[in-house]
């Protein structure tokens, strides 16, 4: 190997693994908040489709991104505010502001040939992985759940959880009634969207199909944040599947 080229792929890795891990630093740094804003919109599932396919094709900066969802409109929102809004959630969801998009890995997925399920559980997991509120409730709650024969899921379940972790996450305790029921709300619509549950009025957990590609991916980003064998296996993402 040309000493050349093998310190540039070490350096690559290394930028790989910081992007990684800034996508997911809501579940890798410790005493992370849970945050009332990154599930406010739902899934975005068709919003965030577009933008990915936008930018797999085009091959663009954040800055032509943010143009074209704000002021091109490939989102087809009728309103400024909206698509500012819609944005901003996106942004905050898929990538770490300091960050280039070559090194995103859904791009990645986009431009392959894996199958529409395999694209939406890869915005499923980086939805997840990038709000605590999110990632615990599915992991710890919904997973729970499942495991023990249960399958309906109500608003009520995930309130009395949020009063279950508002002494470690104090934080809920700041949140008005309506900000809680808000995001429990948009919580359950997102895990729906996603195949995770099933129900418009009354929600039922659904166990999805998880395609081999998809657990490769899962394996793969744990192993490329820097994860080893026994932590990849010990790992609580695959929780995100009902795995």
């Amino acid at each position: 190997i040309n000493p050349v080229n093998n310190i540039e792929m070490i350096e690559n890795k290394k930028q790989l693994q910081e992007y990684l891990l800034a996508m997911r630093k809501a579940v890798e740094k410790a005493g992370y908040r849970y945050s009332s804003r990154n599930s406010s919109k739902g899934a975005l599932l068709t919003e965030s489709e577009i933008l990915f396919s936008y930018l797999a094709k085009n091959n663009c900066d954040m800055a032509s991104a943010r143009n074209a969802v704000i002021h091109d409109n490939i989102l087809a929102k009728r309103t400024y505010q909206t698509r500012k809004r819609c944005w901003a959630v996106l942004h905050s969801r898929y990538f770490p502001n300091k960050f280039a998009t070559g090194l995103n890995p859904i791009i990645a997925i986009y431009n392959s040939n894996a199958s529409e399920t395999v694209k939406r559980g890869v915005l499923y997991y980086h939805f997840a992985t990038s709000d605590l509120f999110a990632y615990e409730a599915t992991t710890r709650l919904i997973y729970s759940l499942i495991h023990k024969g249960f399958t309906n899921i109500s608003p009520r379940i995930i309130d009395d959880f949020l009063d279950s972790r508002a002494e470690s996450h104090p934080e809920i305790n700041n949140w008005s009634y309506q900000t809680r029921k808000s995001l429990i709300s948009h919580y359950l619509s997102a895990l729906r969207d996603f195949g995770i549950l099933e129900g418009k009025v009354r929600k039922r957990i659904h166990r999805p199909i998880v395609e081999e590609t998809l657990f490769l991916y899962v394996a793969t980003v744990l192993r490329d944040c820097g994860k080893s064998s026994r932590d990849i296996l010990a790992s609580d993402d695959f929780k995100l599947f009902l795995l």
